[in-house]
């Protein structure tokens, strides 16, 4: 999977509770539907390089736009390092209603 097809993946979800596994870790995003707006929480484990070497750190929060439930799958799907300002930049620009 690349950028393209996570972004068209993640903009075909219309509203659903879903989960995706990277060579980085998974990630579940489950709806949090709203009155007109939806966000989604997220449960997150994933391997961060840090000056130690890999570690897994565990993430779970609310109130997620799916813009940023994107940028956060990129890090599980491409590694954190290799998401970068212009690929943040893309997945807001296609999946921002």
């Amino acid at each position: 999977m690349n950028l393209i097809d996570l972004i068209q993946f993640f903009s075909h979800q219309d509203r659903q509770s879903f989960s995706l596994q990277g060579n980085f870790g998974t990630i579940h995003l489950t709806l949090e539907s709203h009155d007109d707006t939806s966000t989604y929480q997220i449960n997150c484990n994933y391997k961060s390089l840090t000056r130690h070497g890999w570690h897994y750190k565990t993430r779970q929060a609310g109130g997620f736009r799916l813009s940023t439930a994107c940028c956060l799958a990129a890090c599980v799907m491409f590694g954190e390092e290799q998401v970068t300002q212009g690929m943040i930049q893309k997945i807001n620009k296609e999946l921002e209603t």
